[in-house]
């Protein structure tokens, strides 16, 4: 074999040893490891794009009564990055912040700070939904409470939502973050648009917090269904006549307008009498055993059915389905 034929081979042979016996140890690359990057802590107003796993949804949608949520908020940890936050603005999202407030130490530790506060997670997104607490319960914002004093009928508005507190991950928490966070979510798992902050001043309620109903009118049978689905009519309110004696069913009905003329944002809830305002009972007699009597106001289409929620709707167009 010619002697120049052999050298180049041999030189190939080198070269191949030289660039593949490395890698029998696996493929080595050079560069530098960098952290998760580990996002921003969450803050009033703020959507999520996950429901929290604290949260959950409604096992059965309620009747007659509707929903008033969950008065004993339960806890949640979040992901190990924390809760995606999102713009409200998105296209959906599955929750909100209410609030945050300043927790450290272990998980334990944090849950004792946040009960410490006294601070009501189902209170606080009722008021971040733009209801405040009046002497008899909670009432729009626009409601005085002279008007709320002197009213015949202690209604007690509220929203068919869920609460929890929702805390950092450990991982979060060995980076020394240190909030907790007071977030709400619609009763059904699922996205919806838009925001629960303001809905009874500027904003609008989003449909799946409103508590609407498969019948025109209430009865036992009644059931609650998706505001977002062809529905006859939706709950305003529930509230109480500590002594029918002293009302009239004219004061109970003009009570019930007014209420509807807030809960709505219209001087005219009716929409010039497309909507029909109703009440449960319909007629108060004073011959009745029992003074004190729970009471509904709600509102009822008189020919289309209706396919959105009403409450906070102020002068846009009337959710009428096709």
């Amino acid at each position: 074999m010619d002697r120049r034929l052999i050298g180049a081979l041999l030189v190939v042979a080198v070269f191949l040893v030289a660039t593949v016996v490395p890698l029998l140890g696996g493929h080595r690359s050079t560069g530098i490891a960098q952290p998760a990057p580990i996002p921003r802590d969450p803050r009033m107003g703020d959507c999520l794009r996950e429901r929290p796993q604290g949260i959950e949804p409604a096992s059965a949608q309620p009747g007659v009564s509707g929903s008033v949520g969950n008065a004993n908020t339960p806890t949640a940890v979040s992901s190990p990055l924390g809760p995606a936050l999102v713009s409200c603005q998105s296209v959906s999202v599955a929750a909100e912040v209410v609030l945050t407030v300043a927790a450290a130490g272990s998980l334990e530790a944090r849950q004792r700070r946040v009960a410490e506060t006294g601070i009501d997670c189902h209170a606080a997104a009722l008021r971040y939904a733009g209801l405040i607490r009046s002497a008899k319960g909670f009432l729009p914002a626009t409601v005085s409470a002279a008007q709320a004093a002197e009213d015949p009928v202690g209604w007690r508005m509220s929203i068919n939502l869920r609460t929890a507190w929702v805390y950092p991950s450990a991982f979060l928490r060995s980076a020394g973050r240190i909030w907790a966070a007071c977030v709400v979510a619609p009763p059904s798992d699922g996205p919806y648009r838009g925001s629960l902050a303001g809905a009874f001043d500027t904003g609008r309620l989003p449909d799946r917090y409103g508590t609407c109903w498969n019948a025109p009118t209430v009865t036992p049978a009644v059931e609650t269904v998706d505001c977002r689905q062809p529905h006859p009519s939706e709950l305003l309110s529930v509230g109480v006549i500590a002594d029918r004696s002293t009302v009239s069913t004219a004061d109970l009905r003009e009570s019930c307008r007014r209420l509807a003329a807030a809960a709505v944002g219209r001087l005219d809830p009716t929409a010039g009498g497309r909507l029909v305002l109703k009440t449960t009972p319909e007629r108060l007699y004073s011959s009745e055993l029992d003074r004190s009597v729970s009471v509904l106001c709600y509102l009822t289409s008189a020919d289309r059915p209706l396919s959105g929620t009403l409450l906070g709707l102020h002068e846009r167009p009337m959710p009428f389905g096709s």
